[in-house]
């Protein structure tokens, strides 16, 4: 699921931001089943009002710098977005997170 490609959202997980900050969203895997949504339906379903009040009612955003390492816990899907930073050549640098 997602744009990390976890095979078993709402396991529990440790993410480590590797060279450069990350913002890392995780919402409840239980609270969407409620709304009789399947994991595979939450793209689509964001972009609705009402997925917008799901998220502002069951998730959490927090910011990693790099080398910080969060704790996901079980039920929780993460979602890793990295914001983009270019350096003075104008070029984007790989970014990395270690997921485990």
């Amino acid at each position: 699921w997602g744009p990390a490609d976890y095979p078993l959202p709402g396991l529990g997980h440790l993410i480590r931001a590797v060279n450069a900050p990350l913002c890392l969203t995780g919402f409840d895997v239980a609270a969407l089943c409620r709304e009789g949504l399947a994991i595979s339906d939450i793209a689509p379903f964001l972009t609705t009002e009402s997925g917008a009040r799901f998220m502002d009612e069951h998730s959490a955003t927090i910011m990693l710098p790099p080398g910080a390492t969060a704790h996901v816990p079980y039920g929780i899907a993460p979602t890793i977005v990295f914001p983009c930073q270019k350096s003075k050549e104008g070029e984007t640098p790989m970014a990395f997170a270690i997921v485990w």
